[in-house]
Parts: C-alpha cells; sequence; structure tokens
C-alpha cells in the first residue's frame, strides 16, 4: 500500500500519543484531587482514585468538554456531587441554572464549567449547615429504626429526608422532594433495600448521591451492596461504612 498523509495518520498510529496525553492528564488530576480534597481522596488508593478520574473524563467528554483545563474543573462538581450528578434529581435545578440542562430536562452540550461552578458554589452556601452537627445523623438514624416499616409511604420517606438533610431538602421544591424520593426509592429497592432499610438508603443518598451504591468515589458502598452478604449484615455494614467515611473526614481536617 502506497504510504500517504491519510493512510499514516489514522486512529491506530495516533494512539500511542492519545494514550500518553490521556496517561499525563490522569496524573495531573490524581495531584490535584490530592492537593485541593485532601480529607475525602486520602480514603482512596491509587487504583480507586483512578476510576473517579476515568468515569468522570467519560462524563465530561460526553458532555462537550475538550480541554484539559476544563476537565480538570469537572472533577470539583465530582468530588462534591458524587460521580453520577448529571443523572441525579437532587441537582437538576442547578443544572438547569447554569445552562446544563434545558426546561425539559435534557443535557445541553458545554464547553466550560464555570457556569456550573458558580451554582455549586450557591448550593453549597445554602447547604453547608447540613453537617454542622454530626451527631444529629446518628440521632436521626437511631430513631428511624425505631419505627415500623408498616408506616414506610412518601411522607415517611420525606419526614426523614427533611430530618437528616434540613438544608439540601429545602433546596428541592415539593414537586422535586417527592420525585427524588420516589427515584431514590426504585434503586433502593432494586438493590433488595426495602422497608426502614430503603429509607436508610434514599437519605444517604442525599449526601452521597443518587447512585452512589455504584460510585468509585466509594468503593466501601461498592463493596457491601455487591457483597454477598444478607440484608441484615448490610445494613450494619452500611451504616458503619457512612460513619467511617464521615470520621475519616473529620480525621483528615
Amino acid at each position: 500500500m502506497k504510504l500517504t498523509f491519510e493512510n499514516f495518520i489514522t486512529d491506530k498510529t495516533l494512539k500511542p500519543f492519545v494514550d500518553e496525553r490521556i496517561s499525563e492528564y490522569e496524573t495531573k488530576a490524581s495531584e490535584f484531587l490530592r492537593k485541593e480534597f485532601a480529607p475525602s481522596v486520602s480514603l482512596l488508593d491509587e487504583g480507586e482514585l483512578l476510576q473517579v478520574i476515568r468515569l468522570a473524563y467519560k462524563h465530561a467528554s460526553k458532555r462537550g468538554i475538550k480541554t484539559e483545563v476544563e476537565h480538570l474543573k469537572y472533577l470539583i462538581p465530582v468530588m462534591f456531587w458524587g460521580s453520577y450528578f448529571e443523572m441525579d434529581p437532587q441537582y437538576s435545578y442547578w443544572l438547569y441554572k447554569a445552562g446544563w440542562l434545558d426546561k425539559n430536562g435534557y443535557a445541553i452540550k458545554v464547553k466550560r464549567v464555570k457556569p456550573l461552578l458558580e451554582q455549586l458554589d450557591q448550593w453549597f452556601k445554602q447547604t453547608e449547615s447540613d453537617l454542622k452537627e454530626p451527631r444529629r445523623l446518628t440521632w436521626a438514624f437511631a430513631k428511624l429504626y425505631r419505627q415500623s416499616a408498616d408506616h414506610v409511604d412518601l411522607d415517611f420517606i420525606l419526614s426523614y429526608m427533611e430530618l437528616l438533610w434540613p438544608a439540601r431538602f429545602e433546596c428541592m421544591n415539593g414537586v422535586r422532594q417527592e420525585y427524588y424520593a420516589k427515584q431514590s426509592r426504585e434503586i433502593a429497592a432494586e438493590l433488595r433495600f426495602t422497608g426502614l432499610d430503603g429509607v436508610t438508603y434514599v437519605c444517604l443518598s442525599l449526601y452521597f448521591g443518587f447512585r452512589f451504591a455504584d460510585d468509585p468515589r466509594y468503593p466501601w458502598a461498592r463493596a457491601i451492596f455487591e457483597g454477598e452478604q444478607d440484608i441484615s449484615e448490610k445494613r450494619v455494614l452500611l451504616g458503619q461504612g457512612a460513619l467511617d467515611y464521615w470520621d475519616g473526614l473529620i480525621g483528615g481536617n
């Protein structure tokens, strides 16, 4: 075959250079996260952190983001809202205000992350009070498991969402509160978490994110839901895992 420019510059010949560029980006991303999000990232080993970075790169690329700087910025909402924040109903309002969703809830291609970071800043100011009394979380979950599973309906779930995360709950109007509770409850049921356990999943997802069960940011959660333990064991492990995570953040500060 005659060598031409067209058949020399192919995906195959470019692959080593592309792989090297991506590898360099992953190194920069890892250093960025280790520096800027030290407490939570310290709970991840290098392999786990690489999974977070690669998933974020995939999601950002699909969104339309191309430059290295913007990919690094995309990691910021990932660290606050979870790897699947774009699919998380509790953040749809902020995505819409940032111009990332249209009025029908469909994704819009973007080039810059700054508008979303501005909305993230507003969200943070409105919700930071939720973590000022960590003992309230332990008390609320203890109260939950003193209740009867017979009373678990939508209003019951909403009441515990508000009890555990009043500021986050207030950020969603009534319609979005109910929609979020229903959607998160469906995911919990798929994971065989029903009744009071389902309420626990919904409430934890308000902090860890809509799909925290398979988010590489939380390998401890993935291990629990993918494990072979029975539901009672998973319940204990999930509660302990969440507490250990929060203790780790405090210890890292």
